[in-house]
């Protein structure tokens, strides 16, 4: 029981180390993309691992995409979920912000706030990654919603793939604050596929 509160607290508190099994945070059994050494064989499963997320990833976004256009009758249309994910922007700083507040020993810096995440661990820097991250990505979907309509993509269509982004954005935050790597790339490329459809979908068909 010691050692199992001992490595729940080490998930806690720390960064995610790829050398370090049991600080990969609750996902731990699930395999990594990290590579652990430069060795032929290390180097050949990164690459085997990372190319195996392009065709799961691909089979995701349509299953995601074919579950929002299933719906799309019925959801909001795609600039309530512009808005979502413009909330999103200032949404996912609150769990990094409380944690510091709450676990912090010496509490939250409000002067140097920006800084004192930079240089947090665990579930809190992870957090604070996916804020980030979400800031990177939002312009991107933004004017990929604008490009979309610019083009005449199907309305239903268009609701469904915005959606789709803001539904494996909110997954992505999850992944991050579970601690792990392999999950989070996945999700992130998931909505990278459902943003680049929003550029080419009418090109491929999608309504």
């Amino acid at each position: 029981m010691a050692d199992r509160q001992k490595r729940l607290l080490h998930d806690l508190t720390h960064r995610a180390d790829a050398s370090a099994s049991f600080n990969r945070g609750f996902m731990r059994s699930v395999p990594s993309l990290t590579t652990i050494d430069g060795s032929f064989a290390s180097v050949v499963s990164f690459f085997i691992k990372f190319a195996l997320i392009v065709p799961i990833g691909v089979g995701l976004v349509c299953a995601c995409f074919a579950l929002m256009r299933s719906r799309a009758e019925v959801l909001p249309d795609e600039h309530v979920a512009l808005g979502v994910a413009a909330a999103m922007c200032w949404f996912t700083n609150i769990p990094p912000t409380i944690g510091l507040v709450a676990i912090s020993p010496v509490g939250y810096d409000n002067a140097n706030s920006r800084e004192q995440k930079n240089h947090s661990t665990g579930w809190i820097y992870r957090c604070w990654a996916a804020h980030l991250n979400h800031h990177e990505n939002f312009p991107i979907f933004a004017a990929g919603l604008w490009s979309a309509t610019r083009q005449g993509m199907a309305p239903l269509a268009l609701s469904a793939l915005a959606w789709s982004w803001v539904l494996l954005r909110m997954g992505y935050v999850l992944a991050c604050a579970s601690g792990h790597d392999g999950l989070r790339t996945l999700v992130w490329f998931c909505s990278w596929c459902a943003a680049m459809s929003l550029y080419g979908g009418v090109w491929f068909g999608i309504d």
